[in-house]
């Protein structure tokens, strides 16, 4: 049995702890998009290809799955000629022309069979992004575009395991205007190559999960978007870090914490702290985690610049200062090809959580 926590650098020490496969879990990540491009490639999602739907709605099941798309939506909605529609559960007004994509993670959850029953009732084009067994597998047989987990409902990053498939989705949607086809199987290569490099037998100082990890560690966090879908992702990571790491964190936009009052966070319950006998409050710093992307990242500098304690992070090998733009090339709203690197760090710090929950997070 193991006494104390591992070191970070231990890769052994870190396999021994990892009794709930969470390394391997998470780095599956780029497999479950691949998994999705190679449906698409064999086909899977041809009967969108001719569709010109009123409307692609969304039935979110999860936390993740509206998140998910809230990214998507953000990236992508804007251009795309066809409303993408997030709902917990199926409007009334469905019907033949539209689009039905039921994104989650439990083939029982009532939400999804009750969507599913009734999108066929109403002839709408249903595409099934969650586990087509149970109850799902029942209503739909296979009168559905399945998109189904093909590792199962825990593999890989809950966000970016949603997000492919609406991103596969958006792409086979080639007769709607703004349709944007994304390489789907070069980004699984990408996330590959992020999951390699962020492996426990990498060491710290080449590992940018593992040192990312170590920047978390002993600190109050705020996960900071500067973009709608960047505050999507920041909401994610706030609740993430509590279900993987046991942290608790807070989400904001970027000016929102820029007009934050600085201060720290207790280390224990004021209620129990007597200050003649246990001395002053020992206080964590407040950190704040700039989710960017390598276009906006100087101008996500900028705003942050007056804050004690930021980090902006984006999706890219390097860690030091972006450089500064020409004025024509700052672009400040979300576009379709913030997609790979904004998965990257996904990615990145769904490994960093990990890490810090094997070594007792604070």
């Amino acid at each position: 049995m193991l006494t104390g926590v591992p070191d970070i650098d231990d890769a052994d020490a870190l396999a021994a702890a990892d009794v709930d496969g969470l390394l391997r879990s998470t780095a599956m990540s780029g497999a479950t998009i691949r998994a999705v491009a190679e449906a698409v490639s064999e086909g899977v999602t041809a009967p969108l290809n001719a569709l010109r739907p009123r409307a692609v709605v969304i039935v979110t099941a999860t936390r993740a799955a509206r998140l998910g798309t809230e990214v998507v939506g953000a990236l992508f909605g804007p251009r795309l000629d066809a409303p993408l529609v997030p709902a917990p559960s199926l409007p009334t007004w469905i019907g033949p022309l539209d689009v039905v994509v039921l994104l989650g993670d439990d083939a029982g959850d009532p939400r999804l069979v009750d969507a599913a029953g009734r999108a066929l009732r109403r002839h709408a084009e249903v595409v099934i992004a969650a586990p087509l067994e149970g109850p799902l597998a029942e209503v739909l047989g296979d009168k559905a575009i399945d998109l189904s987990p093909r590792f199962g409902a825990t593999m890989g990053s809950p966000l970016i395991r949603h997000a492919a498939a609406l991103v596969a989705v958006c792409s086979s949607l080639s007769a709607v205007r703004g349709s944007t086809a994304m390489p789907l199987a070069r980004i699984a290569d990408d996330l590959d190559t992020e999951s390699v490099a962020d492996h426990p037998d990498s060491e710290l100082f080449h590992n940018a999960a593992k040192l990312l990890a170590e920047r978390l560690q002993d600190r109050s966090i705020t996960w900071v978007g500067d973009t709608p879908g960047t505050c999507a992702v920041a909401a994610y990571f706030a609740e993430r870090a509590l279900a993987v790491s046991g942290i608790a964190c807070a989400a904001a936009e970027v000016m929102q914490a820029m007009r934050a009052p600085a201060g720290s966070a207790p280390t224990a319950d004021a209620l129990f702290h007597d200050p003649q006998i246990d001395g002053p409050a020992q206080t964590v710093p407040n950190r704040f985690e700039v989710i960017s992307v390598p276009g906006r990242a100087w101008l996500a500098e900028r705003r942050t610049a007056a804050a004690p304690d930021v980090e902006v992070l984006v999706g890219t090998e390097s860690e030091t200062s972006a450089a500064v733009p020409q004025v024509s090339e700052i672009v400040e709203s979300d576009q379709p090809d913030d997609l790979v690197p904004l998965l990257i760090l996904v990615q990145r710090i769904e490994m960093a959580l990990v890490y810090l929950r094997l070594v007792g997070g604070r």
